[in-house]
């Protein structure tokens, strides 16, 4: 992150740090419960639903993350950075899809959270609110979203594709 606001920095770092301790939570976990499973027969009540919870919000929390470090996997099927004048267009329009297609699945997780919070459910077997880990995923994506609005219009000297290259 080049020249970036102070806040934004602030909470990309917390961000990185909250994600970067719940996959080293949730590998500990793992490593625990089975080992439990297979030394002495007893898993840990609870900690395949943990996991799964876990990786939702694993996924949906490192999503700005890599979007704001432009640490996508992408597939170039013809390449337009050869082209000055279309490169930027088809940037431009791969962004803002992007951006539709994140704030679409943002508003559905978003109806999911609705429906969970209306008739408060919770999971199985440890009880948790399921509404609450669905909105933070429905403002993970949102945020991603934005992260894609705020590509499309590059500054002067915030050019991504410079800022990787050494």
């Amino acid at each position: 992150m080049k020249k970036t606001h102070w806040l934004l920095r602030i909470f990309h770092n917390y961000l990185s740090f909250i994600m970067a301790s719940l996959i080293f939570i949730m590998m500990i976990g793992g490593l625990v419960d089975i080992s439990f499973r297979y030394l002495i027969n007893k898993p840990i009540p609870g900690m395949s639903e943990l996991m799964a919870l876990g990786l939702g919000i694993l996924v949906y929390g490192s999503l700005p993350l890599v979007t704001a470090n432009n640490e996508h996997i992408t597939v170039d099927l013809i390449s337009w950075n050869k082209n000055r004048y279309v490169a930027p267009v088809v940037s431009f329009l791969v962004n803002v899809f992007s951006s539709l297609m994140l704030f679409t699945i943002s508003w559905s997780i978003a109806q999911v959270a609705m429906d969970f919070a209306s008739y408060g459910a919770r999971s199985s077997f440890l009880e948790i609110n399921l509404s609450m880990i669905a909105w933070v995923m429905s403002a993970m994506a949102f945020m991603c979203g934005l992260i894609f609005i705020a590509k499309s219009f590059p500054g002067k000297s915030s050019n991504q594709d410079k800022e990787k290259t050494p």
